[in-house]
């Protein structure tokens, strides 16, 4: 039988809207789940998009002309000048 390893939580409190709180209610119905493990998976979500968007924005200001012309730079390199591992 696999042991399941219970991540350490930390207890908070937090203050939502009434309408925000009955919907989530709501999208719990009558699965299994807590309203804890619905808000931590949303906030796994949110954070892991977050970070999609920032990357994305990031990305966004890369000059593609210049980017093209230092992949190319660098597959003309003559790779018996690359050290060897």
């Amino acid at each position: 039988m696999r042991s399941m390893i219970v991540p350490r939580t930390e207890r908070i409190t937090i203050s939502l809207p009434r309408g925000l709180l009955e919907e989530l209610t709501a999208a719990l119905g009558s699965a299994p789940a807590n309203r804890s493990a619905l808000i931590q998976e949303s906030l796994r979500f949110y954070t892991r998009e977050l970070r999609h968007r920032r990357m994305a924005e990031e990305a966004a200001k890369l000059d593609a002309v210049e980017e093209v012309a230092l992949a190319e730079e660098a597959l003309a390199t003559d790779l018996g000048s690359w050290p060897e591992y």
